[in-house]
Order: structure tokens, then C-alpha cells, then sequence
């Protein structure tokens, strides 16, 4: 799940990038300048506490984002949640070339020429901005970007820099401990159910949306054999490097689910595990996946029962709740946002499925302690959904462990943790 930031000098590319975020990867977009400033003239700046409201209502809307600005001190309030940084740095003089070819921005101003009337003022404020010392400031947006930790990139003059590597092997060690801790123990045993379902067979072509660390695309590649084709599809570059490690022979690509880059009917069979309550549009998402399969190829998408359903999962977000708070629990409550049968239905028929079925698997969780299983959600899945917590918390959290789930510690020696888990699995058939 992307939440991106985007900031730099007006004129920097910000809105191409954003718009283009939001375009391939099916982002919610959020541009500052529409809650930044009062509608007076001339503008005056809202108070900070003000925009931080809407930006939070925003993001309490929307579980996938990208938001963009100049203003350093509105930015910052989002750091916890981003998940990446882009700062927009291509110099000046690009900048200032920019604000002339601008096109008119009617979310901005009420007409071509009340744009064009301002341009005097915008090229001086673009100029100044190696001096200034405000909140939209190059010196206020070095301390933002040097200030993350997570995956972030600087874009200078004609060129992308790479990706900043310590957040990119940070995203690469999140998704390995994911792979290890948690497929291992509990997604894995879905994957063979839901090539089932697809009906997977030798010389098929299939698609695997919101692959992860590939064990479904896996699974299919060996019921597709040497005669078909898999692809791997996720929007998160940390976990198509692992899945790349486990798999050489499978065509893994980065893309939103909702904007599939593929042409119609490429597909035999398109399968997706536990993607669907992440995606930003998941009628569209759906829809998506109905185009790329050709006629009378199998649809097969498996999302998790709800909490109800599970109760050591329950048991699990409420220690989260009370040791490391609010947004940690929140987070291991969104995988079970469709576990309710008619809403799954529903987004189904919203997306132009017809006659779908939809039946409840069950497989069983075995962790090795229940600290293990603790360990894979505060170091593998929190993580991906943006949320870090500090080490002491984690040890903290992890201190109580055994005591919230003692009543699924095995009498085997070794202690271990084993509980039933559930899945909806949704199949249709393309006409």
C-alpha cells in the first residue's frame, strides 16, 4: 500500500509526478494548495491546526495516497504515515520555465488570466527559494527529506537519482520477514486453494494481482508447467525484490491493480490472495481483472473472514491496542475489512461479475510461539502497511504475548501456537 509525498519548488514537476501516481497505481491524490490557504485576496495562509484537520480527514478516507505541496510544516505531519518521499529538485531555472508553460489551473485560480496576472509574483517566489527560510523553502524541504527514514528518492535536473538505497533494503528486509514469518505460517496454505479455484492447468496464462512475495505466483507456476506463463503484479518494489530472489522464471512487474498494464483478454486465469481489501478502488480493481481475462477464463480472489471468525486474531489487535496503540491495531485490522459475505457480494456485482460464487476454506495457523506470531505482524505486516513501531515497543508488545494467547499454545514441547483461520473465496467465469 503506497502512501506517497511529493514536494519541492513550484514549477518542480509535482503535479505531472502526482498525477501520474495516482494514474498508474490507483492513488488518491491530494493537492495542499486547495486546503492551504484561505479564499481571500490577496490568499492568506490557514492556520496549520486547520489544513492538518482536512489532511487528516483525507487520510482517515483513504487508505492509499498521494499528497503533494511546497508547504514543509504541512508535510510533516504525514511522515509517520508516508510510506515514501519524492523530493522534486530539478533546479531553478527549470522551475522558473515550468511556471511559464503552465497551463491554466482552474482548481487554482478563476481564470487563464487572473493565472497569467500572477506570474510576476510566482517567478520572484520560485527564484528566492534557495534563500528563503520559510515553510516552502529549500532548506525546509532538505530537513524534510533528510529527516525520513523510509524509502525515498531525490529527483534533480533532467534525471532521476536511484532510489535511496537504505530505504529500499529497509521496504526489502520488511518483505522478508513478512515472507518468513507470516507466509510461511498462515498465507501460505491459501495459495494452493486458490489455484484450485482458478482451475489452473498446464499451458494456462495467468496473472497474479497484488503478488507479494510471489507464493501464489509460485503456486500457479508449477500447476501451469514449462508450457504456460505467470505474472506477478504489486506495487511495492521491497517485495518484488524478494519475490525475484524466489523466483527467476516469473515475469514480476510493479502496477496497480486498478490500472492493470495489460491488454484485454491476456489472461487464462487471473487469482489474487488477501490484495482485495488494499486496493484503493476495489470495484475498479475488479473490473480490471475481468478485462485482462480472456472469455471463459477463470477470476479467483480469496480475502479473509472477519475478526469475529478468528478470535486469536482478536485476541492479537487487542494487545496491539493496549501495548502499542491505536494506529498499530488499525492496521491489523484492515485485512479483515471484507470478511462479511455480502460485502464481498456486493463489490462483486458493483464490478460487473456475474454469478460469481463465493465459499468459505479454512486452514490452519502454526507459528512456532506465540511470539513468533506477534514478531511476523510487528515486523512483517505492520511495516507494510506504513506502520513502524519503535524497537522498545515492539519488545513490549511482544512481552505480553504469551499471556494474550495462551489459550492456543499447543501441549506439544515445543509450545507452540496453532489456531483455525478462514478465507472467502470468490470465482467467476469470464463470458
Amino acid at each position: 500500500m503506497r502512501r506517497v509525498l511529493v514536494f519541492g519548488n513550484s514549477g518542480s514537476g509535482k503535479t505531472t509526478l502526482a498525477a501520474s501516481l495516482r494514474r498508474d497505481y490507483g492513488l488518491a491524490h491530494l493537492d495542499l494548495d486547495t486546503l492551504a490557504w484561505q479564499p481571500t485576496s490577496p490568499p492568506i495562509r490557514r492556520e496549520p491546526a486547520a489544513s492538518g484537520r482536512d489532511i487528516r480527514a483525507f487520510t482517515a478516507q483513504h487508505h492509499a495516497w498521494v499528497i503533494e505541496g511546497c508547504y514543509a510544516d504541512l508535510l510533516a505531519l504525514l511522515l509517520d504515515d508516508a510510506t515514501e518521499l519524492v523530493f522534486m529538485n530539478p533546479g531553478v531555472d527549470v522551475c522558473e520555465r515550468n511556471c511559464r508553460a503552465r497551463p491554466w489551473e482552474p482548481h487554482k485560480y478563476a481564470s487563464a488570466e487572473a493565472q497569467d496576472g500572477n506570474l510576476a509574483m510566482l517567478l520572484e517566489w520560485v527564484r528566492s527559494y534557495p534563500t528563503r527560510d520559510d515553510a516552502c523553502s529549500l532548506a525546509s524541504h532538505r530537513h524534510l527529506f533528510d529527516a525520513f527514514d523510509g524509502l525515498k528518492r531525490e529527483v534533480g535536473a533532467g534525471q532521476e537519482t536511484a532510489m535511496d538505497d537504505a530505504g529500499l533494503q529497509a521496504q526489502i528486509a520488511g518483505a522478508r520477514a513478512y515472507d518468513a514469518l507470516f507466509v510461511a505460517s498462515i498465507t501460505g496454505a491459501f495459495a494452493p486453494i486458490v489455484a484450485e479455484a482458478a482451475a489452473i492447468a498446464a499451458g494456462d496464462r495467468v496473472l497474479d494481482v497484488a503478488c507479494g512475495t510471489g507464493v501464489l505466483a509460485r503456486e500457479a507456476e508449477a500447476r501451469a508447467g514449462a508450457g504456460g506463463e505467470v505474472v506477478g503484479l504489486d506495487p511495492l518494489p521491497g517485495m518484488l525484490a524478494v519475490a525475484r530472489e524466489r523466483s527467476s522464471t516469473i515475469a514480476w512487474r510493479e502496477g496497480a491493480a486498478e490500472t492493470l498494464p495489460f491488454p484485454n483478454g491476456s489472461f487464462d486465469a487471473v487469482v489474487s490472495q488477501f490484495g482485495l481489501m488494499f486496493f484503493q478502488d476495489r470495484r475498479a480493481a475488479i473490473r480490471e481483472m475481468r478485462r485482462v481475462l480472456r472469455p471463459g477464463g477463470r477470476l479467483a480472489i480469496a480475502v479473509w473472514d472477519g475478526l469475529a471468525s478468528m478470535p486469536a486474531f482478536a485476541a492479537e489487535v487487542a494487545l496491539l491496542q493496549r501495548v502499542a496503540g491505536q494506529r498499530a491495531a488499525d492496521a491489523l485490522r484492515v485485512p479483515f475489512a471484507l470478511g462479511d459475505r455480502s460485502v464481498l457480494a456486493c463489490a462483486a456485482a458493483d464490478a460487473g461479475i456475474e454469478r460469481p460464487s463465493i465459499d468459505t476454506h479454512a486452514a490452519q495457523a502454526r507459528f512456532s510461539s506465540a511470539r513468533a506470531l506477534v514478531e511476523a505482524d510487528l515486523r512483517g505486516w505492520l511495516p507494510r502497511m506504513g506502520v513502524s513501531l519503535p524497537e522498545p515497543v515492539i519488545q513490549a508488545t511482544l512481552a505480553e504475548a504469551e499471556d494474550a494467547l495462551a489459550p492456543y499454545v499447543t501441549a506439544s514441547p515445543d509450545g507452540g501456537v496453532s489456531f483455525a483461520t478462514s478465507a472467502y473465496v470468490l470465482r467467476a467465469t469470464a463470458l
